[in-house]
């Protein structure tokens, strides 16, 4: 990391540990979501405070990246 840089704009690492290639925004957003859920001890409520997001929006978004997953 580059002097002065904040932590909070650290590279996301990608599922398939490829550091080079830049994340897309789905995959960043995926990344955040889950990073959020696990922080907040799977509340989803809480989760949705951390991101600043609605609780409504929160669970559609967790919702969709089930189905991909699946």
């Amino acid at each position: 990391m580059q002097p002065g840089m904040d932590s909070a704009l650290s590279p996301i690492s990608l599922p398939n540990g490829n550091s080079d290639q830049f994340p897309t925004m789905a995959e960043a957003e995926r990344a955040l979501i889950l990073a959020a859920y696990q922080r907040s001890n799977r509340r989803s409520l809480e989760a949705a405070r951390l991101l600043g997001i609605g609780k409504t929006t929160f669970y559609r978004k967790l919702k969709e990246i089930g189905k991909r997953a699946a």
